[in-house]
């Protein structure tokens, strides 16, 4: 048995909830409501037309037989787009994007303490992965930790689908219509990729600052040394984290996993200058 099982800890509760909204349901309701508003645009000209009218007036006819039936189609539509990006994400996790983040993040706890020069890419995607592993193993230890990083989580995916459903409507809508430019041809190009720009951008932050949230946790978890299998596990990462980068392997097969390890540098230094909230 675990020693840390004795301790009296509440199981948070997670947003999960806002995580659906957030994360699926919002970039989906943009993806619908792109293709729909591009499809109108170009059947009908663009212009304020009798087609338009008598767009509004079908519309209007749908809405008004039952509004809770049209709320909830267009819910789990939405719901469903978002689970396609999930699925596109996932598919290109070997670009390593959230790796990328947290060795953007580590890199500023490394200065902090004076480590000089990152660390490798490779142990950057380790230590990313072993991280969150311990954020999701003692969720229960650290519920403010959790839920903070599924916040950041939810708006990073957000603003990354968000990116995504620019050209995806236009591909939708060019292979439907055949009008393969947006309003306002090579000026409507530029301008969706500004903003693709922008929210991809935006993503990125928000991928950096959940990492930074991680990186908190596994501090925290590091100084609480009565939870002995979580804060050895949490010494142990932030050993490496904190490890010059030539020495960053050495350090994980010296280091042992369980029981008495060596201590890390230590955890309360950067405690002050990693505590941003937003």
């Amino acid at each position: 048995m675990s020693s840390d099982e004795g301790a009296e800890f509440t199981l948070p509760t997670i947003p999960y909830f806002y995580h659906d909204i957030v994360a699926r349901i919002i970039p989906g309701m943009i993806q619908i409501g792109l293709i729909a508003a591009l499809t109108t645009y170009y059947s009908t000209g663009g212009q304020n037309s009798a087609e338009i009218q008598n767009l509004k007036l079908r519309l209007d006819a749908v809405v008004h037989a039952s509004q809770l039936a049209t709320a909830l189609m267009l819910l789990a539509a939405a719901y469903f787009v978002g689970v396609v990006f999930e699925g596109l994400m996932f598919l290109c996790r070997g670009l390593g994007l959230y790796s990328f983040a947290f060795a953007r993040a580590s890199a500023n706890i490394r200065r902090m303490h004076g480590v000089l020069g990152p660390m490798t890419s490779k142990d950057a995607a380790r230590l990313a992965e072993e991280t969150f592993s311990i954020l999701e193993s003692y969720e229960p230890l650290a519920p403010h930790f959790f839920a903070r990083a599924t916040r950041f989580l939810a708006e990073a995916k957000m603003m990354a689908y968000s990116a995504l459903a620019l050209p995806g409507a236009l591909v939708v809508v060019g292979i439907t219509t055949g009008h393969w430019l947006p309003p306002g041809g090579y000026c409507g190009i530029g301008l969706s990729l500004l903003l693709f720009l922008i929210l991809a951008v935006a993503g990125f932050a928000r991928q950096q600052r959940r990492a930074l949230e991680i990186l908190r946790c596994v501090q925290y978890l590091a100084l609480r040394r009565e939870l002995a299998d979580a804060s050895s596990r949490a010494q142990t990462a932030w050993a490496e984290i904190l490890a010059p980068s030539s020495a960053a392997s050495a350090t994980r097969k010296e280091t042992p996993v369980t029981g008495a390890t060596q201590q890390p540098a230590d955890p309360t230094a950067a405690g002050r200058n990693t505590s941003g909230s937003t």
